[in-house]
């Protein structure tokens, strides 16, 4: 099958990239949209609507909100320099009236009283800081020192009462309840004297509850029960105007008092703030430092005032003014008694009046505004020339922006089509078309969906911040070249990640539609076939459900009865603690119940781990089991009694079987005996006439191959029944393969097999049966005649193989087969298995099972190994150690031989003769 991988690899990584570009070119547009420009109230952000009508920036609305920020700001600054300037100089003698500056708004506290400071004193007064001394007294104080007897009244019930702090202006309103206030008094100093001093400063907490701001004052209750009075007085730094240093010399009475020291905290707070704005605007609006121009003047039956930040204007007459500033590309002239408006800015007469509104108490009805942008912007890094700038990097390619994303876009959504009819799609050789899915495509589909989710919360997450560090680098008014291209990265990674995860999650779903598996690889899916399988299991098992659930549900409902009653008994502390008691006792019985159940049930596992490792007569006792454990506990005992009977007819069968063929071999050998020796005698009567001659051939032969193959029979049955002598002693195994070499040697050389041996430079000497060892080599150098590639050498090594501190000495016998070996390597030396499977070739199939049995009989291993058609055969044996250096060892290992010896005599390994034909040997 032939899967696109790379193909799709190579066009998914360019649909990526596109992704990535269409996210900087995104990144672009949102860094130079936004632009941020810096006031002395702080930043102000401004969006290009580059998708607008206009390509012109002073015909934007970009513009307009520029110039509007920048009017709010030229109207607040010529407020505040008429604060501090006298005929347009800072004058720092200027006499401020402390109570008519703070109602310049029209937030009056009614405030009587007034003082002046000079301009200079309260700047000192703002820098330094308001500090503040405060005065507690009680009650009785308070109106010893503030309360005059004048400030109570009477009623038209003629009841006393607080009528207010006395005030010499009149603030306090006395009742005329009689026209002779002669008599009044006279009344009300008898009132006073029936009235305790108690009573008169309850009256006094009253009225100031009732009508005086709690900020200017705090009561607190003494435990004796004095009513403490605290308010704060402030420390005059400075002199006024006329000399005078005590406020409190200025105020009739506490309460103005209170009031006209709020008025002066206000002041000096205003003043202060008013001042470091006035500093700065000024800067920032000066002739060279802006690229608006203005002028404002303000009439007065005095002097007309000016202010400006053009010089050339100052002494000008308003027509001279006028045409000044006509000459700028935008402007506007406004003259507010006549309703004059005329300019081309874009701003209406009603945006101008509303901006005045707000510090109407500064310009009266005769103010006159002159106001021009310099549109050559040749005062850099002011408002207008920020704007500016960023409007003309991205408005006039609007369309070339938009042009190139779309495309982008197009070729990403081309490119995903394409992907998507290709996915999970691959073609076998033969050009067919079938379906795939990927490792990933087997996982549930609601998880894939739960990823997708999960994915797209973090992209959002990603897009968010991404945006708000490209805001904070727009905050940052100058983003430098490096950190914009930092910012472009970042979107293209973002770009890029978007893209690729999208294709994973719906590639994948794709492919599962496509195949039919949607539903089959889901938790759904997986949930409704366990149940389905639950519920057929259940209905198969009927009556074990029923019991099992029907248990366990009483089980549950004793115990969610049990809580119940306890919840409801709560109170009742001797049957809450009976049922708890019995929950316990319950609880733990069961527990040792299912303790016990799985303990019988190990004992079950063990017991069938005994009978699987052969122990048949293993058994389990059923005495200490119960219920289905015991059943189940007899039916185990059951079945290792019927394999130990099935061993037992096994090996009595393998035993027949061995016999019959030992009893078969030794009658076959009689009469063949007989054969051959007749066979013999017709040969030495040298009969050459046919066909006479050609069949004493043919029973020569035949009868020779029957004689092996019974000797091949009677060996098999000897070394599978044990009953064969072993007469080991020290041998020269180098010596054995070279008489076998000299022996094989003609042989080999009727079908071109040359046989090469390299005995290395090792120990040779091995402790063996001669004989038998000579038979191994016949048999395999027999398998190698009749197997073996014509025209092709054999090679026989001897190499020295060091094992756990003790050396073995290998022979290897290689050569390439004549025929395909499609057979395993243990198989060729199974009795009656040929590598020739059609069985036209001579032979038994026993070589090979005699030459690895009489090896391993010997204490050797013999092993064959096929790759391709290499042949290959390894024979390894300990190497002899002499006697003489070592004879309890030579002693010990010939006991270990003999006892391996009786190890191989079992007929516990003994398999039974293959009947069918199979590959034979090699």
């Amino acid at each position: 099958m032939h899967k696109p991988t790379y193909k799709r690899l190579v066009i998914g990584l360019i649909q990526h990239f596109i992704a990535m570009l269409i996210l900087i070119t995104i990144s672009g547009v949102i860094l130079n949209a936004t632009i941020a420009v810096s006031y002395m109230t702080g930043q102000s952000l401004y969006q290009v609507d580059f998708f607008g009508v206009d390509s012109e920036f002073e015909d934007s609305i970009l513009f307009q909100e520029v110039l509007n920020d920048e009017l709010c700001d030229i109207i607040r600054l010529a407020v505040i320099r008429e604060q501090f300037e006298t005929k347009g100089v800072f004058d720092s003698n200027k006499i401020i009236d402390i109570t008519e500056y703070a109602n310049r708004k029209g937030r009056r506290n009614g405030c009587p009283a007034t003082v002046e400071y000079t301009l200079d004193n309260l700047l000192k007064w703002g820098e330094e800081g308001i500090s503040y001394s405060q005065r507690s007294m009680s009650i009785y104080e308070f109106m010893e020192d503030y309360v005059e007897w004048t400030d109570f009244a009477l009623d038209d019930n003629h009841q006393i009462y607080f009528s207010g702090f006395h005030d010499n202006t009149g603030m306090s309103e006395q009742p005329e309840t009689e026209e002779d206030s002669e008599t009044y008094y006279t009344e009300l100093q008898k009132a006073l004297e029936v009235c305790s001093e108690g009573q008169r400063a309850s009256m006094v907490i009253s009225y100031m509850e009732a009508n005086i701001p709690k900020y200017y004052y705090s009561t607190t209750k003494e435990e004796d029960g004095t009513i403490i009075i605290s308010f704060n007085l402030l420390h005059c730094k400075y002199p006024m105007a006329d000399g005078s240093i005590q406020l409190t010399e200025c105020a009739p009475n506490w309460f103005v008092y209170m009031m006209l020291q709020e008025n002066l905290v206000d002041t000096i707070n205003s003043i202060a703030i008013n001042y470091t704005q006035y500093r700065d605007w000024n800067t920032m609006y000066q002739d060279d430092s802006s690229n608006l121009k203005y002028c404002i003047q303000k009439k007065s039956s005095k002097e007309v005032q000016t202010i400006t930040n053009l010089p050339a204007v100052m002494n000008n007459n308003e027509d001279e003014i006028t045409e000044t500033f006509t000459e700028y590309g935008k402007y506007f002239v406004f003259f507010k008694d006549r309703e004059e408006y005329t300019g081309n800015t874009g701003l209406s007469e009603r945006q101008v009046s509303d901006l005045l509104k707000n510090y109407g108490y500064a310009y009266p009805e005769d103010t006159r505004i002159w106001v021009g942008i310099d549109t050559q912007y040749s005062v850099k890094n002011d408002p207008f020339y920020k704007t500016c700038s960023g409007f003309r990097k991205i408005v006039p390619y609007t369309n070339q922006i938009l042009a190139t994303v779309i495309i982008l876009l197009l070729i990403w959504i081309v490119i995903e089509i394409y992907l998507t009819v290709n996915a999970g799609v691959a073609y076998t050789d033969a050009g067919e078309k079938i379906l795939y899915l990927n490792y990933f495509d087997h996982a549930w589909v609601e998880l894939i969906i739960l990823f997708i989710i999960i994915t797209a919360l973090l992209e959002l997450c990603a897009i968010a911040y991404l945006v708000d560090i490209a805001y904070d680098n727009i905050y940052s008014l100058e983003l430098a070249g490096m950190d914009r291209l930092y910012q472009h990265i970042l979107f293209g990674i973002y770009g890029f990640l978007s893209s690729m995860f999208i294709n994973i999650y719906w590639f994948s779903l794709v492919r599962r539609i496509k195949s039919g598996k949607f539903w089959k690889y889901s938790f759904f899916s997986w949930l409704f076939s366990k149940i389905e399988k639950t519920l057929t299991y259940m209905a198969i098992h009927g009556n074990v459900a029923v019991i099992t659930f029907l248990l366990y549900n009483i089980f549950l409902l004793i115990n969610i009865t049990s809580m119940i009653a306890i919840f409801f008994l709560r109170y009742k502390m001797f049957l809450t603690l009976a049922i708890v008691i019995f929950l316990i006792i319950f609880n733990t019985i069961v527990g040792m119940r299912l303790f016990k159940n799985i303990v019988e049930k190990r004992d079950i596992v063990e017991g069938i781990e005994h009978i699987r490792n052969g122990e048949v007569d293993y058994k389990l006792n059923l005495e200490s089991l119960h219920g289905s454990n015991k059943e189940m506990a007899d039916a185990v005992n059951n079945i290792g009694e019927g394999m130990r009977k099935a061993v037992m007819t096994s090996m009595k069968d393998e035993r027949l079987k061995t016999d019959l063929i030992t009893n078969v071999s030794h009658d076959l050998k009689t009469p063949l005996t007989s054969i051959i020796n007749y066979v013999d005698l017709l040969k030495r009567l040298r009969i050459e006439e046919e066909p006479a001659k050609t069949y004493i051939e043919v029973l020569d032969e035949k009868s020779q191959r029957l004689k092996q193959l019974t000797e091949d029979l009677l060996e098999s049955s000897k070394l599978s029944s044990g009953n064969i002598d072993f007469h080991k002693e020290c041998i020269n195994l180098a010596e054995l393969i070279d008489q076998s070499i000299g022996e094989f040697t003609e042989k080999m050389e009727e079908r071109g097999l040359k046989l090469v041996f390299d005995r290395g430079d090792v120990p040779t000497y091995v402790y063996a049966d001669s004989q038998r060892m000579w038979r191994v080599m016949e048999n395999l150098l027999n398998n190698i005649y009749k197997y073996a590639l014509k025209n092709t050498r054999v090679y026989i090594d001897l190499s020295l193989k060091p094992k756990e501190g003790q050396n073995f000495i290998e022979m290897s016998i290689k050569n390439i087969s004549e025929r395909q070996l499609n057979i395993k390597a243990d198989d060729l030396t199974e009795r009656f298995i040929r590598g020739d499977s059609s069985r036209t070739t001579e032979g038994s199939g026993l070589g090979l099972y005699i030459a690895k049995n009489l090896v391993e009989a010997q204490g050797g291993t013999f092993e064959i190994r096929l790759d391709g058609d290499l042949f290959k055969a390894l024979i390894t044996f300990p190497e002899y150690v002499p006697p003489e250096t070592h004879s309890e060892d030579a002693s010990n290992d010939t006991m270990e031989d003999k006892q391996t010896l009786e190890d191989k005599q079992t007929l516990e390994d003994i398999q039974p003769p293959q009947q069918e034909e199979m590959p034979s040997s090699n």
